[in-house]
């Protein structure tokens, strides 16, 4: 019984890898883009136009996707928060809109002060949070985590009420917010 339900699993990891990458390569094959779509529909539209949407929305660079599976010992997850814990910012609030501001304000013709630009670009240094989630995870008191760069603070700890199930009181004036994020120019 222990074989079969190892070789099932085994399997199972063999098709969600072969069907990632099948849909991946079938979306990456697929013509055209949304501003395509936006295009065709009004007439209005010029090459020009769907030239600065695309840099606009970042279409105009290339996207890595990535599919990663792994086994570990233990681990920590969002719908693994309790009653009591206490909500931790480790960085600052919007690091990563903030550097994508100082990275593109020049490309789409934005004034944003050279100064504050310079200040502002080292934040792409500052988005990977492994380096703190590790060190919390080794202190063994953190029971529940997610990362704020898909919807800032806000999303993160309504993300992880959801899949808690816990309700969580937040005080914004407590969320540190770093002054080039607080004043892009």
């Amino acid at each position: 019984m222990t074989e079969l339900v190892l070789r099932r699993t085994v399997e199972m990891a063999v098709v969600v890898l072969a069907m990632s990458f099948l849909v991946y390569a079938l979306i990456g094959l697929m013509p055209g883009d949304p501003i395509d779509l936006m295009i065709s529909s009004n007439p209005h539209l010029t090459s020009a136009d769907a030239s600065r949407l695309r840099a606009l929305y970042g279409l105009d660079r290339p996207i890595v996707v990535t599919t990663a599976l792994g086994f570990a010992k233990s681990y920590v997850s969002s719908e693994m928060a309790r009653v009591g814990d206490a909500l931790l910012v480790t960085k600052s609030a919007g690091i990563e809109g903030t550097a994508a501001l100082a990275r593109e304000a020049p490309r789409l013709g934005r004034s944003f002060p050279k100064r504050l630009r310079a200040e502002a670009s080292v934040f792409e240094r500052r988005l990977s949070i492994i380096p703190e989630a590790v060190e919390a995870f080794r202190t063994g008191k953190v029971h529940a985590m997610h990362d704020c760069t898909e919807g800032g603070v806000l999303g993160a700890v309504f993300e992880m009420s959801l899949a808690s199930g816990l309700g969580f009181d937040r005080d914004e004036s407590l969320v540190p917010v770093a002054p080039e994020t607080a004043s892009p120019g």
